[in-house]
């Protein structure tokens, strides 16, 4: 289910969501999707994999899409409404990059998401952890960010096998993070930790991922409960109730100045 409260609601399958606005004194739910059609969002398809087959679209001489699919083409049906246990959700299977976006804006709001995993993959994501994802204070371009123009600019609560609650910086957005570093392998990467320093995201070193691991892993088997607690230009990310991430002072570089981020779009991610 999905939906705003200043709060909002919201639903997926392979995320199947809701979301929230909230007040002092709690307004309503509002639901995001309806419970029976794509009506308030749009769809956006990015550059396929070159493995997909049979899409008008061109290719470069290496065999490459050259183009995005774009906003409301979906031809492979990346985004349906199914009947899962008996209830209508939205499916967004991973087939093709890109997102499914809320026409309106957002500001000050809980957005509460409950998803599941489905079990198709494809390449180039065919084995390994599945993969989406909640874009908030989405601005800009559709297809603004990823090699395949596959996302607006905007704040991300990951929703990975393995790795929900992460936040990554999409599209260069700048902000402040409680992290302490530490090794992932062999790679330098932080974690949140609520009393630590808070460090500038995305770092500036190209050896670090524009992203910050969650402070617990809260993920469990079958259906999961997201929230991202949105006020101004900082959120706090929940997972099935924890408390696993929060980012302060978002804002977007233009030329010298960072403009603080407080509103925007949201975006389920098809990845």
């Amino acid at each position: 289910m999905t939906g705003l409260r200043r709060r909002t609601l919201l639903g997926t399958a392979g995320a199947l969501a809701a979301s929230h606005v909230a007040h002092a004194r709690p307004a309503p739910w509002r639901l995001l999707w309806n419970g029976k059609d794509l009506q308030g969002w749009t769809t956006w398809v990015g550059i396929p994999d070159k493995s997909v087959q049979g899409l008008s679209l061109r290719r470069n001489p290496d065999g490459t899409y050259a183009e995005p699919l774009g906003e409301n083409k979906d031809p492979r049906g990346v985004y349906t409404v199914v009947t899962l246990e008996g209830k209508k959700a939205l499916r967004i299977s991973g087939e093709l990059f890109g997102a499914l976006t809320t026409t309106d804006s957002f500001s000050n709001y809980d957005l509460f998401v409950r998803w599941r995993w489905g079990t198709a993959q494809w390449a180039p994501r065919a084995t390994g952890a599945r993969d989406s994802g909640i874009l908030f204070h989405a601005t800009g371009a559709h297809g603004a960010s990823g090699k395949s123009h596959n996302w607006m600019r905007s704040i991300e609560c990951q929703i990975q096998e393995g790795d929900c609650g992460d936040l990554w910086s999409v599209g260069g957005v700048n902000m402040q993070v409680p992290a302490l570093p530490f090794r992932n392998g062999d790679k330098a990467a932080l974690r949140f930790a609520a009393k630590a320093p808070k460090v500038a995201v995305p770092v500036s070193r190209v050896d670090v991922e524009p992203r910050v691991h969650r402070g617990v892993n809260a993920e469990r088997p079958g259906w999961n409960i997201t929230e991202v607690m949105v006020r101004q230009d900082s959120a706090v990310f929940k997972v099935n109730g924890q408390v696993v991430m929060s980012c302060h002072k978002a804002c977007l570089t233009e030329g010298d100045r960072c403009t603080p981020l407080v509103a925007g779009r949201i975006q389920l991610q098809s990845e």
